[in-house]
């Protein structure tokens, strides 16, 4: 004897929820924010600066004289 299965009656397709399933980002480290803002700056004159003050330095004394 065969048997045959009835399918239930499928709702609407307007009713059917669809999910999307997105990656999950790891947790950021705290203590790496603290030491990036914590982080020495420069320590001096860049190159520009320094020859920048050595030509006004120049321009002065030429001046002077």
């Amino acid at each position: 004897m065969k048997t045959t299965q009835t399918s239930a009656p499928r709702s609407s397709a307007s009713a059917r929820s669809f999910s999307i399933a997105l990656p999950v980002q790891a947790p950021r480290n705290p203590l790496v924010a603290a030491a990036l803002v914590r982080k020495a700056g420069a320590h001096g004159r860049s190159g520009g600066g320094e020859r920048q003050a050595a030509k006004r330095q120049l321009c002065a004394l030429i001046n002077q004289s």
